[in-house]
This record gives C-alpha cells, structure tokens and sequence, in this order.
C-alpha cells in the first residue's frame, strides 16, 4: 500500500487530538492541555505506522520526535539554546516550518505558537513522562510564517509558581479558577468532573445526533426550496405552451444584446415570423389543432439555432429570434433554412396532416437603432413577406443589405 502523506496524516491527527480535548475540558491551563493534545497526536500517528516510540531518555526520545518531522519535511530544522551551564534549554527556534493551516485551528484558540505547533505537543508530553514542568512565555507570532520563536523553560516536576502557566478558558473559567483554589476538596472535585464529563459525552452524543437530523431536515428543505425557486424562475421567463422564451423576457435579452453590440461595435440580427393563414387552422380543425402547429413550430425553430441565439414567442403564432454577433448574410441563410424546413415538415394532429408554411421578416442593427426599433424594423419586414404572397422571407432595405425572396420583391426595393 502507497504509503499516505506525512502532512495529511499530520492535519488528521490536530483536527482528532484538539476534538478530544475539547471533549474533556470545560477549562484548562496550556501544559495540562498540551500535554494532552501530545499524547493524542502521538498515538495517532503511531497507529498511522509512523514511528515515535520511546527510547531511553526523554532527550534521546526528542531528538528521534525532531528526526522523524524533519525526514518527513515538516521543518527543516531545530535549534536548541541552552543557558550558561548548558542545563536547559531556554530558547528553541524551528526554521522552514510546514504545515502551521494544520494547526492553525488550534493557535486560534490558545493564542500561543509553542501550544499550537503539534511536534511540540508531543515533546511536551515525553517530558510529562520523565517528570519535567514546562514554563511558556507568548510570543508574538502567525501560523502562515516559516521562522517561529518559541521561548521555554524546563524544570524538575514541581509547583508551577503563581502566574507563570498560561490559562486558556474556553468555558466555565471563573468556577474553574475559584475549584483549583479549594485544593482541600480536589478529590471531591475530580468525581464531580469525571460525573460532569460522562454527562457531557452523553449530552454531545445527543446533542450531535439532534444536530445531524435537523441539519438533514434543512438540508432537504433547502434543496426542496431551491429546486422549487428554480422552476418557478424559469416558470417566469418561459411560454407555456411552446417551452420557448417569453415575451417579457426577450425584451430584457433584448435590450441587453443591442447594448452589447453597440458597446463592442458588433452586429445582431433579429427575425420575426408567423404562421400563414393560422386562422384557418384554427376554424377548420380547432384551438387543439393551433396550439399543437405552434408547439411543433417552436421545437422546430430551437432546433433551428445556435445555444446563444435566443427564440421567444412573441404572441400568438409570432415568432421573435435574436442573433447575436450575427451579421445579414448569415441571417438570411437561417430563415431560409427555417423557411424550408417548415415547408417539408409533416403536421400531424389526430390522424389529420396539415401543410403549413411560414413568412419571415430579418432585421439587422443600424444606425445605432434601439430596442423597440430593432423589433419594428423586423416586424415591418414580415409584413412585407405576407403582403407578397406568403411563405417567403423579406429583409428591410434600412439595414443596407436587400435580400428579397423573389425578383418581385427585388423591383419594390
């Protein structure tokens, strides 16, 4: 088996080691924590296969803590200084440390970088085994940097001084504080907190499982409430009948498209068409019969055009498509296209076949015209398609471009 990242492993164990001790303490001072914080660590990532077991001394023992998180590439280095009579050690500095985002949850709470740095966690709690206190002073410090100093002071296991432990309180402090002062009733108040631990536990487990269900519960009426704002703006901006864009909606598209063109100099072309003779339909076979021709026809037109282009119904059997960065020529090969497929296109209603063709008026952009202009100037071309005989397509001569169906149309130009 691949053998896992030393600095995933590292992340894991902070994220599990700091859970636990958040679990057992309502209150506590920095080596008390510490220490403890170590020993979790430790544990696991010796369960991880990474080696840190104990060797003779707890000096002997550090220093193969120090090897295996340099090896691993967590820091390059450590420097210890010791005082004049090279006793102990007053000063101790990592260079090239990685991996401070690991730990970076637990300096937001303690506000001290010896207390955060997992590797000294875990040395602290080898000397908690040989007997030694440990004396931290704050520094000034942020998890993001390479070079951390961190100030110690190891002594033979004796009463800390008044004031010389940094308290960390996390909850319930004051009544912490005025408990460690009773030392008379220390027994009476270590079966008090290991009663309060084990209802704790009961209480976060149930509490924990309370959470996950309710946060189950809104999760699925968020979801429930998004999907249903979901359909409902799409609702908002679609034909029923047809599934295409609405007319609301195209002219906020539309307006959009012709200030973009304008803004970066670029072409759009509009094409409105209709159904010929729709009315007929309509009274010979029926409204059922209409609104299927139109459905149809709507499928047939998003079929028709590209994924930025945009079809909306316009009203009724009109039709309105906007092409955007799209000049005539191309226009015009579209509804010529649109025109022919119609032509060909068998509809087909309660076994009745009906033939149904289309006209088509395109429009391009010119002489910066706006929104209502662009829409007349393609409403007016396919009034001009109908007026000379149907089934066709006409182009406006405004747009500088005369594309006319038939050389009929040619001379009316």
């Amino acid at each position: 088996m691949k053998e896992r990242n030393f600095l995933e492993i590292l992340y894991e164990a902070v994220i599990y080691s700091f859970g636990m001790v958040l679990a057992k303490y309502d209150a506590y001072s920095s080596e008390m924590m510490l220490a403890d914080v170590g020993r979790h660590i430790r544990g696991y990532l010796e369960a991880e296969g990474i080696d840190l077991s104990h060797e003779n001394t707890a000096e002997e023992t550090i220093q193969k803590v120090v090897s295996v998180f340099m090896t691993r590439g967590f820091v390059k280095d450590l420097v210890f200084e010791k005082d004049v009579n090279n006793e102990k050690v007053i000063h101790s500095v990592w260079r090239g440390l990685r991996g401070a985002k690991a730990y970076e949850k637990l300096y937001s709470e303690t506000k001290n970088p010896f207390i955060s740095c997992p590797i000294n966690a875990i040395i602290l709690d080898f000397l908690h085994q040989n007997g030694c206190t440990l004396f931290l002073h704050d520094t000034k410090f942020h998890p993001d940097q390479d070079r951390v100093d961190c100030w110690e002071e190891i002594r033979p296991n004796i009463p800390a001084p008044e004031g010389s432990l940094d308290i960390v309180v996390l909850e319930n402090a004051r009544l912490y504080e005025l408990a460690r002062e009773k030392s008379k009733r220390l027994e009476e108040e270590i079966g008090y907190r290991r009663k309060l631990e084990e209802n704790l536990r009961g209480y976060t487990i149930r509490l924990e499982k309370a959470v996950e269900e309710r946060t189950m519960e809104l999760t699925a009426q968020v979801k429930k409430t998004e999907e249903a704002n979901s359909r409902l703006a799409i609702l908002s901006i679609t034909d029923d009948l047809t599934g295409t864009y609405n007319r609301r909606f195209l002219h906020e598209r539309l307006k959009e498209e012709v200030g973009r063109a304008a803004r970066y100099d670029q072409v759009l072309s509009c094409i409105m068409l209709d159904i010929d003779n729709f009315k007929q339909i309509n009274d010979t076979h029926g409204h059922l019969a209409g609104d299927y021709v139109i459905k149809e026809l709507a499928g047939i037109l998003k079929e028709s055009v590209r994924a930025i282009d945009i079809v909306a119904r316009f009203g009724g059997d009109e039709f309105t498509i906007l092409l955007p960065n799209t000049d005539m020529v191309e226009a015009v090969k579209l509804v010529k296209r649109i025109r022919d497929i119609v032509d060909r296109h068998r509809f087909k209603f309660n076994e009745i076949y009906m033939n149904i063709t289309v006209s088509l008026g395109v429009c391009m952009n010119h002489d910066s015209k706006d929104e209502d202009q662009l829409i007349k100037c393609a409403d007016d071309a396919l009034l001009h398609a109908k007026a000379n005989g149907r089934n066709q397509w006409f182009c406006m001569p405004c747009c500088n471009h005369a594309f006319p169906d038939n050389p009929a149309q040619a001379e009316k130009l």
